[in-house]
């Protein structure tokens, strides 16, 4: 199985539509989609791992009760033909933030609208794994 990497990733949600980010040049998988987040550091809950990652990509403070989780996502990945790891993705979403959404680290971002199927591509599998997932959650009476 390989490493395992515990990661979390936030779902901003508004007017039925959610934030996606193209990850950066230079990182694996560059030029994906996903969601904004990151790597849990050590002794680090997912909560705070969220509120620091979203601080550092894309400029925005938000509150621990702005905060609903959502699912942990298991997923294998492979880097080369010989190296594979499991991502550990806890998935939450967030209700309100303050501060403008800005791209710190070169990501284009995009506001995507649930009643539309998603013409981003290429998607991480955990993307779209949250995605069809977010599907049923926008069919509720959400914000």
């Amino acid at each position: 199985m390989g490493e395992i990497i515990k990661a979390v990733a936030g779902v901003l949600y508004q007017d039925n539509k959610v934030l996606m980010a193209s990850r950066p040049a230079g990182k694996p998988y560059e030029g994906y989609w996903e969601f904004p987040g990151g790597k849990v550091e050590l002794n680090e809950s997912i909560n705070e791992a969220l509120i620091r990652e979203l601080k550092e990509e894309i400029s925005i403070t938000t509150a621990l009760e702005d905060l609903t989780y959502l699912t942990c996502i298991k997923q294998e990945f492979a880097n080369d033909k010989t190296l594979k790891y499991t991502v550990h993705l806890d998935v939450i979403m967030v209700s309100n933030w303050t501060a403008e959404v800005n791209a710190l680290e070169g990501q284009t971002l995009y506001w995507h609208n649930l009643k539309d199927q998603c013409d981003k591509e290429p998607l991480l599998a955990t993307t779209t794994k949250i995605l069809n997932l977010l599907k049923n959650y926008s069919k509720g009476n959400k914000k």
